[in-house]
């Protein structure tokens, strides 16, 4: 309470100063960036702000109300600046907006490219690929044939581009956490127009890529999953929990997409795959989402750890029980070497293992 108490002493005496005084005009001396702030609602706390400012004022120096200037007190313009900003929005609105900081537009290509990689979350893109990569090569797939190639070219260009999709859509929400707080859009690193144009030039060349290069199937279930991925899950996201379930569908989609690109239909290998990561994705999601329950509570997402953290574990181990299950019926519909069945039984006691654990303490820890 003190040191509150002696935050906003600093940003009365500072309210006070001739200069911001002048700029409490007609305009309450809101600028243009804190007005776009505003509107935006990317509010935080006073306390945060006077804070920021604090830091950098020469406390002992400020002046008394109604002394000189700021330059006769010693007290920075920019930090003046910041002070008034926050002295006005708090005085509009109730609220203060905390200064963050812009980075700069991309001024080179390589920038450039770096912008677009972490739009597309090229390493989450890299292991959607993988996914696809593996049911192609199980099905008999040709690696040095054209198919293997626009495979991966084109399914990565997809999964980018509902990555970022799925960055335009949530820009607002992602300012509010401190995971995402630093993407691209967020930060005004790229404007969401100019966004949205490379996302839809990648959709588009990825699809042309698979459906010519590889076929039509595998075209169109790469769509179906950008599609399910951008206008059912991410919107899903802040109206209910059973978004997780939905998510596992775009997730699921990719083993299919390599399974078709490698010959065209799918078969029992296929639905394998794809009943594995979607089975896999429950587990895992939960428990990441009950990591990051209090940020997505704060950014209005529906997770079920944040609602009913048992019932979360509860579901967490019984979608590892049917995990494993998937993974030991297999012999019974394909020919398989006990090398197989061997490593099923272990990897997946492990995994059984620490679900139980989470079952019955659900913590950061487990």
């Amino acid at each position: 309470p003190m040191h509150a108490m002696r935050l906003q002493r600093v940003g009365t005496l500072l309210i006070r100063t001739p200069h911001i005084q002048r700029r409490l005009g007609p305009s309450k001396g809101l600028s243009h960036a804190f007005q776009r702030a505003l509107r935006r609602r990317e509010l935080y706390s006073t306390l945060d702000v006077f804070r920021s400012v604090a830091a950098k004022l020469p406390v002992p120096s400020l002046p008394r109300p109604g002394a000189g200037s700021e330059r006769d007190a010693g007290v920075p313009r920019a930090a003046v600046d910041a002070a008034t900003d926050a002295a006005c929005v708090a005085e509009n609105t109730g609220c203060t907006v905390e200064p963050r900081e812009k980075e700069p537009k991309a001024s080179s290509t390589k920038d450039l490219v770096g912008i677009y990689l972490k739009l597309g979350k090229i390493r989450l893109t890299s292991l959607v690929v993988l996914t696809s990569a593996m049911p192609y090569y199980m099905c008999g797939g040709g690696i040095f044939t054209i198919g293997f190639p626009a495979l991966m070219t084109g399914t990565t260009l997809q999964a980018m581009a509902a990555n970022t999709y799925n960055q335009i859509i949530e820009r607002k929400v992602d300012a509010l956490m401190p995971r995402t707080r630093r993407r691209p859009l967020v930060v005004g690193a790229i404007s969401p127009t100019h966004a949205f144009i490379a996302a839809g030039v990648a959709a588009t060349a990825g699809s042309a890529i698979l459906y010519f290069a590889c076929n039509p199937l595998t075209c169109w279930l790469g769509l179906g999953s950008l599609f399910s991925y951008v206008f059912v899950y991410t919107p899903l996201k802040r109206i209910h929990w059973i978004n997780t379930w939905v998510g596992t569908v775009p997730g699921a989609l990719p083993p299919l997409m390599g399974a078709a690109a490698a010959h065209g239909s799918l078969g029992v290998t296929a639905l394998f795959c794809g009943g594995v990561l979607a089975l896999w994705q429950i587990p895992h999601f939960l428990a990441l989402s009950y990591l990051c329950k209090n940020e997505y509570a704060a950014a209005g997402f529906r997770m079920l750890p944040s609602e009913d953290p048992q019932k979360a574990a509860d579901l967490a181990f019984s979608h590892t029980l049917a995990l494993s299950a998937w993974c030991l019926v297999l012999p019974w519909f394909l020919p398989c070497s006990w090398h197989f069945i061997a490593e099923a039984v272990l990897l997946n006691a492990a995994f059984l293992y620490k679900a139980k654990e989470y079952q019955n303490k659900p913590n950061t820890q487990s």
